[in-house]
C-alpha cells in the first residue's frame, strides 16, 4: 500500500502488454475510486501510459494498494499524455487502449458523438468504460475525456442515447441522455450487484455525462444488458430494446422514460445482444418496413405499431464475414438511418485493439427471399472521393487510403480474378460464386445473385488501414477483411490466377482525400 499527495491531474500507470498483471485499488480516505487490472511496466519500457484523472482530489493523499512490491514513486502530470492517432485514416479507433461496441450513437445539431467499450488501461477487454469520440463528418474525430466510470453498480456495459427534445426526464428540453448497463459482479467492489439498466445525462451538448443515481431498471433474466431506446412518433412512447439470455428479448415501452412496461417477448434462432429497431425505406419504392437487428448482423424484418413487433421474415444476415459486430444506428438523424459496427480485430495494432466501421446508410433491396438490408458509405464519405484512375500495372497508395471499383459482365464467367490488396490476396471466383481471402479459406463469401442474371458485377473495395470494407453495386453484398496496419503503404495489383484468368471489364481507383 502507498499513500501518496495527488500533486497533479493525472496519475501515469504505465502499461505493457504481457508486463506484471496487477489489480490495484485507488481511494481517498474512505471512498474508493476505482478499481483497476492492467499488466504493469516500468515507464522506460511501457507501451504507453494510462492517465487516471483526479482534477476533483487535487492536494488530497491518494492511497494505493496492490502494486509490486518495490515498485517505486508513482508520478503526476498536469496535461494528458498525447499519443499519435492511430493508423487508420476512414475508421476511428483510439489512440491506446481496448474498443469494442458503439454505444449511445446520437447526433444533436450537426455533432455525431460516438460513446465506446473501452479499456484504457490496456489493449484486452476488461475494466469496461464508455469512451468518447464526436465527429461533425463522420470521419474526422475528436477525442475528449472518458464518459463514464465503473461504479459500485458495476462496470459500464453497452446502451445507446437519445435528444430528449421535451425535457421528459426532468433535465431541461433537448438534454442527452444515455441509457446503459451497469454489470455487476465483475470485480470486488460491485460483487453483490446484478445487471441493471441506468442512465446518464448530458446538459453541454454531450461533451460531459452524469449519471441519473435515482434511475435504476432492476434486473429482468439473466445477464440482461445493451438498452436501445428510441422515441416513437407514431403511438406517442419511448421504446426500449433489451437483450435477455440465450436468444431472447424483451421489448419495453415508456411514456416518462422513468417507468417502463414490458410489452413483448422476441426469441429467434441465431439471434443474440445489442438489439435495435429501425424503420428503413424499401428502395424504389414509397414501401417502409421495420427491422429487429442484433450483435452479428442477425436480421428479422417486419411491421411495428409501438406496442408489438411483427415478424414478416425468417433470420436473415447482413454481413460476410466475423469482424463486423454491435452495429447499432443513430438516433437524430432524421431522413436517414446511419449505422456504425465494431470491427472485432482479431490482434492488437500497436497501442491499440479494435476500430469501428465506416459509418453507412441503411436501406432495403427487394430480393427473392423478401428484403434485405443494403450498406451504403455515408454520403460525408461520398464527398471525399476523387477522380478515379485506371489500374495500369500496380498502384502504389503512399499513405491514402483509397476506394477500388472491380465490375465483371458475371454472367458469363466461370474462371476466376485474383487481386492483390494491399497485402491481401482476393479470389473471386465465379464457378464458385464466392470470394475467399485465402486459397484455403472455408469461410469463402457467397456473392450475389446478381452473378447467376447475367448482369454486371461490381465490386467496391474500400482500402485503409487495419481493415478492408467490400461491398456490391447494391449494398446488399458487406464485409470487412482485417489488413495489415501499414496497408496504405503497399500496393494494388492484379495477380496470376491458378486457374484459367478472368480479366475484369475496367478496375478504377477513387483516391479518398482525408
Amino acid at each position: 500500500m502507498v499513500n501518496i499527495s495527488v500533486t497533479a491531474r493525472y496519475l501515469l500507470l504505465p502499461v505493457k502488454k504481457k508486463g506484471m498483471a496487477a489489480r490495484l485499488t485507488l481511494s481517498v480516505g474512505e471512498e474508493l475510486l476505482h478499481e483497476i487490472e492492467l499488466e504493469l511496466a516500468k515507464r522506460e519500457d511501457c507501451d504507453y501510459c494510462a492517465a487516471v484523472d483526479l482534477v476533483d482530489y487535487q492536494g488530497q493523499e491518494l492511497t494505493v494498494d496492490g502494486l509490486p512490491e518495490g515498485w517505486g514513486e508513482l508520478s503526476f502530470q498536469q496535461e494528458k499524455p498525447l499519443y499519435p492517432p492511430a493508423a487508420p485514416k476512414l475508421h476511428f479507433a483510439p489512440p491506446v487502449g481496448w474498443m469494442n461496441d458503439p454505444n449511445g450513437l446520437v447526433c444533436q445539431d450537426g455533432v455525431y458523438h460516438l460513446f465506446f467499450q473501452h479499456n484504457p488501461y490496456g489493449i484486452v477487454w476488461g475494466n469496461m468504460h464508455w469512451g468518447h469520440t464526436w465527429s461533425r463528418d463522420l470521419i474526422h474525430w475528436q477525442q475528449p475525456e472518458l464518459a463514464i466510470y465503473p461504479d459500485d453498480n458495476g462496470v459500464i456495459f453497452s446502451g445507446s442515447g437519445l435528444v430528449d427534445e421535451k425535457g421528459t426526464a426532468g433535465y431541461g428540453d433537448n438534454a442527452l441522455l444515455f441509457f446503459y448497463t451497469a454489470a455487476g459482479g465483475r470485480s470486488s467492489r460491485d460483487k453483490d450487484a446484478s445487471f441493471t439498466q441506468r442512465m446518464a445525462y448530458s446538459v453541454d451538448g454531450g461533451m460531459t455525462l452524469h449519471k441519473a443515481e435515482h434511475f435504476c431498471l432492476p434486473q429482468i433474466e439473466g445477464e440482461n444488458r445493451d438498452p436501445k431506446v428510441f422515441y416513437h412518433a407514431p403511438s406517442k412512447g419511448y421504446i426500449m430494446l433489451l437483450y435477455l439470455d440465450g436468444h431472447e428479448f424483451a421489448l419495453l415501452r415508456s411514456d416518462d422514460l422513468m417507468d417502463w412496461r414490458e410489452m413483448q417477448r422476441l426469441n429467434f434462432r441465431g439471434m443474440w445482444e445489442c438489439p435495435d429497431l429501425f424503420e428503413l425505406n424499401v428502395r424504389g419504392t414509397k414501401e417502409k418496413k421495420w427491422v429487429f437487428w442484433s450483435a452479428d448482423g442477425y436480421y428479422v424484418t417486419g411491421q411495428f405499431d409501438g406496442w408489438k413487433f411483427r415478424p414478416e421474415s425468417d433470420v436473415r444476415a447482413a454481413y460476410q464475414g466475423r469482424l463486423p459486430y454491435a452495429g447499432q444506428t443513430y438516433t437524430g438523424t432524421p431522413g436517414r438511418t446511419v449505422m456504425i459496427p465494431w470491427l472485432r480485430q482479431g490482434r492488437p495494432q500497436g497501442k491499440h485493439c479494435g476500430l469501428m466501421g465506416l459509418p453507412m446508410e441503411l436501406d432495403l433491396v427487394r430480393d427473392s427471399q423478401g428484403c434485405h438490408v443494403a450498406f451504403t458509405p455515408v454520403r460525408e464519405y461520398q464527398a471525399m472521393k476523387q477522380k478515379g484512375i485506371p489500374l495500369d500495372g500496380e498502384y502504389h497508395l503512399k499513405g491514402q487510403p483509397v476506394e477500388l471499383v472491380v465490375t465483371w459482365n458475371a454472367g458469363t464467367l466461370r474462371g476466376e480474378t485474383d487481386i492483390h490488396v494491399s497485402g491481401i490476396q482476393l479470389y473471386i471466383d465465379f464457378a464458385r460464386e464466392t470470394l475467399r481471402v485465402t486459397e484455403a479459406d472455408s469461410r469463402a463469401w457467397k456473392l450475389d445473385a446478381e452473378i447467376t442474371t447475367g448482369q454486371r458485377l461490381e465490386l467496391h473495395i474500400i482500402v485503409d488501414n487495419e481493415a478492408l470494407e467490400i461491398f456490391n453495386a447494391q449494398g446488399t453484398l458487406y464485409g470487412v477483411v482485417e489488413a495489415p496496419g501499414d496497408a496504405l503503404e503497399r500496393a494494388i495489383y492484379l495477380t496470376p490466377s491458378v486457374q484459367r484468368d478472368v480479366l475484369p471489364e475496367s478496375i478504377t481507383i477513387y483516391p479518398v482525400d482525408v
